[in-house]
């Protein structure tokens, strides 16, 4: 796996966002304190009124602060970044639809130009290198915590037992939860309800994998009347990762199937997205664990996929 320097890259981001900072902040205070020469100087002055311009100053002033706090940290602050992101996309839009319907003229490119557009490129590349940089440390998280170094013992349920004990009695139906908030998680949560005779009649114990503490879990899992049922609590994803569940990816998580369940359930079921309670990109899955082997699985291709549970009901010993 080839490695990226994120340390290297973060020193060169960071400089990027505090010369943005800067930038805009001085641009936006010389718009508030000379807007009359600022106005004549960026556009023609017949074209905009200089209210429009105090406006733009004001946010733009706000947003420079903001990623004067992101350039400390960019990997922690990379929601300031976003923002920023969308306040310049919705601009040049704005500019767009502007020019179509006669308000601006080519006299604003210049001001488009170097308020807006040339940001977008450190903006989304800090963006990226934010999103790839948690995709790599997942990988070496995964390899990190393996089946060799992190046996089953190590892993106790809140009832006390350990997986490896538990697959020795009987076959272990371990279903790792996304975050309790996610609709797909809710969904999840109603089908293993609905099917749990039949999958205890089958001999299973199942075991919820979830990434909070067991006291927000239990209150969780009370509502759905499953609060009885084994637990794991994993707030660290120790054993998603021994089981090699990715964080998920932008396709798997926010792809155009993701997107129409998402108001499937929303239309149907009346199943909506709530408060996060877990790592909002974690991918969930399902094994079927015997004697401390994995017997069957299921592991999604996208966060929207839904569990096919005749894959676990047809095993037999």
């Amino acid at each position: 796996m080839i490695m990226v320097d994120f340390t290297r890259l973060k020193n060169r981001l960071n400089a990027w966002l505090f010369i943005a900072a800067v930038y805009f902040i001085i641009w936006s205070a010389l718009v508030l304190i000379f807007p009359q020469a600022m106005h004549s100087i960026v556009v023609e002055t017949s074209q905009t009124n200089l209210v429009f311009w105090d406006l733009i100053a004001i946010v733009t002033i706000i947003l420079g602060l903001g990623l004067l706090v992101a350039a400390f940290d960019p990997f922690r602050n990379w929601l300031i970044m976003f923002l920023n992101l969308l306040f310049h996309v919705g601009i040049i839009v704005g500019f767009v639809v502007g020019w179509f319907n006669g308000i601006f003229t080519s006299n604003f490119l210049p001001f488009l130009f170097f308020n807006h557009f040339i940001w977008l490129i450190p903006l989304v590349t800090g963006i990226y290198l934010v999103y790839k940089r948690g995709y790599q440390a997942d990988k070496i998280l995964i390899e990190t915590f393996n089946e060799s170094d992190f046996p089953l013992e190590l892993f106790e349920t809140v009832s006390g037992k350990n997986l490896q004990e538990l697959s020795e009695e009987q076959p272990v139906l371990l279903v790792f939860l996304r975050h309790f908030g996610c609709p797909f998680c809710q969904e999840t949560l109603l089908d293993v309800r609905s099917r749990r005779a039949e999958l205890e009649a089958k001999g299973f114990t199942i075991v919820l994998v979830y990434m909070v503490s067991p006291a927000i879990g239990q209150e969780y899992l009370e509502q759905y009347g499953m609060d009885d049922m084994e637990q794991l609590s994993d707030p660290e994803s120790i054993a998603y990762k021994r089981f090699r569940l990715n964080r998920g990816n932008f396709r798997q998580l926010l792809g155009p199937k993701v997107l129409y369940r998402w108001a499937w359930l929303g239309v149907k079921k009346r199943i909506f997205f709530t408060r996060v309670a877990g790592d909002i990109n974690q991918m969930p899955g399902l094994f079927l664990l015997r004697n401390g082997q994995v017997v069957r699985q299921y592991v999604h291709r996208t966060s929207a996929d839904k569990p096919d549970y005749s894959i676990f009901l047809s095993y037999s010993e």
